[in-house]
């Protein structure tokens, strides 16, 4: 796993504490890429679809993703939040690290996402799963 660009640690089932870091310069090239809307739509809509088949209740207007704007205030590619259902209706499962943009120049540096709120084993699985197919499509468009 030396030369990945991302790195999962710790998710080893029933626990639900897990690390996942990303790559300093895949963030910063997935930063600096403007989220076209067509795309924007396709990954909450995958993303609502993977959430209707794991929760009871969806909200109609709910979101699995939330993106990192750029100066101009035009969501990126690079994500920000990804959200799963809770008792409270959502919760922010997964966040990136508050001091993101320092490593964003460091190549060999990797970009942090923190879970909160993960209190069992289909929000933690699920958050992951909304995470992994986030980089797997941002990744295959990057690389066009």
């Amino acid at each position: 796993m030396r030369n990945s660009f991302y790195r999962i640690e710790g998710f080893e089932p029933p626990r639900y504490a897990f690390r996942l870091s990303l790559q300093g310069s895949f963030a910063k090239t997935a930063f600096e890429q403007e989220l076209p809307e067509s795309l924007y739509k396709e990954l909450q809509g995958e993303g609502r679809y993977l959430i209707k088949q794991n929760f009871s209740y969806m909200p109609i207007d709910y979101k699995p993703y939330i993106f990192l704007e750029n100066a101009a205030g035009k969501p990126t590619c690079l994500l920000s939040h990804v959200k799963v259902l809770g008792a409270q209706g959502d919760a922010h499962a997964l966040d990136i690290e508050p001091d993101f943009n320092l490593k964003l120049s460091r190549p060999d540096d990797f970009v942090r996402y923190i879970q909160h709120n993960i209190d069992n084993w289909t929000q933690a699985s699920t958050s992951l799963f909304l995470w992994l197919l986030w980089l797997s499509t941002i990744n295959s468009r990057l690389k066009k």
